[in-house]
């Protein structure tokens, strides 16, 4: 099951990169393996936060462009 509430929130601004990337790997299966499309705008958001949160601020733009367009 998803969580999206203050949990997800709270543990995704932790300063651990071992988090990150588990985040990273948990937002890329809910894309690639969710048929549900509402949940894709958040799990991209999310995705952009991470990457904001490692300055990776290239992939951060990415997925905040697709955020917009979508």
């Amino acid at each position: 099951m998803l969580k999206w509430g203050n949990e997800f929130y709270g543990t995704i601004n932790e300063k651990s990169e071992y988090s990150y990337e588990l985040f990273i790997r948990y937002l890329n299966n809910v894309l690639k393996l969710s048929s549900n499309n509402s949940l894709k705008p958040l799990a991209n958001l999310n995705l952009g936060i991470v990457h904001y949160n490692m300055n990776n601020n290239r992939d951060a733009i990415t997925q905040f462009k697709i955020v917009v367009s979508q």
